[in-house]
């Protein structure tokens, strides 16, 4: 496992924010009903995960809400 540069961490965190928006707006354009739901149903799920404060929770619904949305904009 390589280190963490440090100086470029906020970069990587901007590029990272760039493409969840990119694939954001590629799902609300191609979405289906049945994608909608099932990526409402996953931020909802995220919510809940938050609010637990339970941060293994908090990651793995993340990432299931990521799932939901690449779905959703057909990434997948």
């Amino acid at each position: 496992m390589s280190p963490i540069d440090v100086a470029s961490f906020p970069k990587n965190l901007d590029a990272l924010l760039l493409l969840q928006l990119m694939n954001a707006r590629r799902a609300a354009e191609l979405r289906t009903d049945a994608k909608l739901k099932a990526v409402t149903k996953r931020q909802t799920e995220f919510e809940a995960a938050v609010r637990s404060r339970n941060h293994l929770v908090m990651s793995e619904a993340n990432e299931q809400f990521r799932m939901a949305t690449g779905m959703a904009g057909r990434k997948r």
